[in-house]
């Protein structure tokens, strides 16, 4: 038996999306600015500085930037896949789950995660290999995301990547409380407490 969750509205969701965000552009400004600065040290001499400085730092600060959203794109993937929330949905209290409410398998995280993300993996993978024809699908890309994720102000409250995933985003802690307890069945109410620790 499941219960249903009350889901997450669209400020709670935005604000964690936004500290997401907030996390990414900082790494990105990290490595852009120390790829970018090691470029200008390997220039050598004044007259190499300055040619570096109007070219390779440039250079180095876009692949800084590259590499950040690739990083960090990977490392939320990982999050979602393996506690089905990103740095900030945990800040927020917020978690992934299946649309019936009971807990999201890895794969369909995964899955989550790679429709949601679509337009940073298409640049991600345009700047990594060069295919650069793959980054004119980013605008399209990006404008399906952002539109999908206005259907939370629906009465369902999942964006476009909940629903083909067919999960949803509740609070933790009514998760936690809310954590479906099954029918005892055969083996009687030793095995339904067995059951019920399982799937927590």
């Amino acid at each position: 038996m499941t219960q249903s969750l009350p889901r997450a509205g669209f400020w709670p969701r935005f604000a964690a999306t936004a500290m997401d965000y907030a996390i990414i552009a900082a790494v990105c400004a990290i490595l852009g600015a120390t790829i970018g600065g090691l470029s200008l040290v390997q220039a050598g001499d004044e007259a190499a500085w300055a040619d570096g400085l109007l070219g390779d730092p440039l250079l180095g600060a876009l692949a800084g930037v590259i590499a950040g959203f690739t990083f960090v794109g990977a490392l939320y993937m990982s999050l979602e896949a393996w506690t089905g929330a990103t740095v900030g949905k945990l800040v927020l209290g917020l978690v992934v789950v299946a649309d019936n409410g009971r807990p999201a398998s890895t794969g369909v995280r995964v899955a989550r995660y790679l429709v949601k993300n679509c337009h940073l993996l298409l640049g991600s993978a345009a700047g990594l290999s060069g295919m650069w024809f793959v980054a004119t699908l980013v605008p399209l890309a990006t404008l399906v995301v952002v539109a999908g994720s206005t259907m939370i102000l629906t009465d369902e409250r999942r964006a476009l990547h909940d629903v083909v995933s067919r999960t949803a985003v509740v609070s933790r802690t009514a998760r936690l409380q809310s954590a479906p307890i099954p029918e005892y069945g055969d083996g009687g109410p030793e095995r339904g407490a067995r059951i019920a620790r399982r799937d927590d």
